[in-house]
């Protein structure tokens, strides 16, 4: 096949400029529509090979309403979502080939040598093969499975991770301690969790609060996460160091 003209819709975004950049530097020709652009989401979506939408979740399936008619049946309509179920089944009602796909890596770094999750579909085909091998080509290591396993996993690996860092950095907050005499009294690991919980309050509340919520499976991994806590809390304040290294050993011997 010829190479496609690939349109990204939220083109000026970090993620979109990141992948904007990706694909110019391999020789294809983008087309960008944002809110300050003069190219408009349907013009973008009637003149493109493959569509990428790199939007918020809680957007997702209002632009993919908008820009469906307007697809030419040999397209490809893609997203970058971080949950997939619910913007891929959106994304099936189009008339065109489609194919889930989530970067599992930060919008800072480059995309050569990353992580993305593929989910294709019944209607993935030319394109996504094309796209698939692209990566591979630029060292992107690939991960397929379909939108409900993606979305599965995803409550541990994102949304449970996040999760616990925000309720590790409000704890902190409660405490009312100097931060730099905790850090000086830190190991090099503790220092790294209080980093990494740190670091992840200083980006946007709205892209984690849409991470979190908006997967089907978070809330499953959350409780179980209280449930957790409340009986490691409960072995404290009862002082039973017994069933304190009953609880460590549990989880030791399942992860040896």
């Amino acid at each position: 096949m010829s190479t496609p003209v690939i349109g990204i819709i939220g083109g000026n975004g970090k993620m979109g400029k990141l992948f904007a950049h990706f694909f110019k530097k391999n020789g294809i020709k983008i087309l960008i529509s944002d809110r300050d652009t003069k190219l408009t989401n349907t013009e973008l979506a009637q003149r493109s090979d493959i569509i990428i939408l790199s939007v918020p979740i809680d957007k997702t399936e209002q632009i993919i309403t908008e820009i469906k008619p307007h697809i030419r049946p040999t397209s490809a309509l893609m997203d970058l979502t971080s949950i997939k179920s619910a913007p891929i089944k959106a994304m099936l009602k189009a008339k065109c080939e489609v194919l889930g796909m989530h970067p599992m890596f930060g919008n800072s770094n480059p995309i050569s040598g990353q992580t993305i999750i593929l989910c294709p579909t019944k209607k993935s085909s030319t394109h996504s093969k094309w796209i698939e091998k692209l990566f591979e080509k630029n060292g992107v290591k690939i991960i397929k499975m379909t939108p409900k396993q993606h979305d599965k996993f995803m409550s541990i690996a994102q949304n449970l991770v996040h999760f616990s860092e925000i309720v590790f950095a409000d704890s902190l907050r409660q405490q009312k301690m100097p931060l730099k005499q905790v850090m000086e009294c830190a190991s090099n690991s503790s220092q790294q969790k209080i980093n990494s919980a740190l670091t992840l309050i200083t980006k946007d509340p709205n892209l984690y609060a849409n991470m979190i919520i908006e997967n089907p499976n978070a809330l499953s991994a959350l409780k179980a996460h209280q449930k957790s806590v409340n009986e490691l809390l409960k072995i404290v304040e009862n002082k039973d160091k017994k069933a304190f290294e009953k609880y460590f050993n549990k989880n030791k011997k399942h992860f040896s």
